[in-house]
C-alpha cells in the first residue's frame, strides 16, 4: 500500500502541485524536502518535471513519471480552498507546502491537521 502526497510551491498568485505516489509521510517525504529541498528553485525543478512514483533526495534521484513515458503537468491552483477542494475524497495522505517564505508546512489530509514541517519532524524524534 502506497503513502500518497502532493509537494506545493506557493507562488505569489497561485499554488502549484505534483503528486507522488509513495512514502509521503513526514518520516520520510517530509524529511526528504526539510534537509535537501530548500529553496524555491529547486522545488520549482520538481514542478516542472510532473508528477512522481518517489521523491529522492536530488531531482536526479526521483522516479518521474514522465521518464516513463507517462505525460504528466503539475497542477495549478488560485488558492489553498481550491487545491484542497481538489483533493476531497481522494485518498490523498499528506501534503506539503513550499510558502512564499521558504518554510514547509505538512497538512496530515485524514487528520486534518496543519503544522510547520521542521515542527512535524521534531515530534517524531521525541516520540
Amino acid at each position: 500500500m502506497s503513502t500518497r502526497s502532493i509537494i506545493a510551491l506557493r507562488n505569489e498568485d497561485s499554488i502549484v502541485s505534483i503528486y507522488c505516489h509513495h512514502d509521503g509521510y513526514v518520516s520520510h517525504n517530509g524529511r526528504i524536502l526539510h534537509e535537501h529541498y530548500t529553496n524555491r528553485e529547486q522545488v520549482a525543478d520538481l514542478m516542472t518535471r510532473g508528477d512522481m512514483s518517489v521523491l529522492g533526495e536530488t531531482v536526479a534521484d526521483c522516479e518521474f513519471y514522465n521518464d516513463r513515458g507517462e505525460k504528466t503537468y503539475a497542477a495549478v491552483h488560485s488558492t489553498f480552498e481550491e487545491l484542497f477542494n481538489d483533493l476531497d475524497g481522494s485518498d490523498m495522505e499528506f501534503a506539503y507546502v513550499l510558502l512564499a517564505n521558504g518554510s514547509w508546512v505538512v497538512v496530515d489530509i485524514r487528520r486534518q491537521r496543519v503544522q510547520m514541517l521542521d515542527e512535524a519532524i521534531a515530534e517524531l524524534e521525541t516520540a
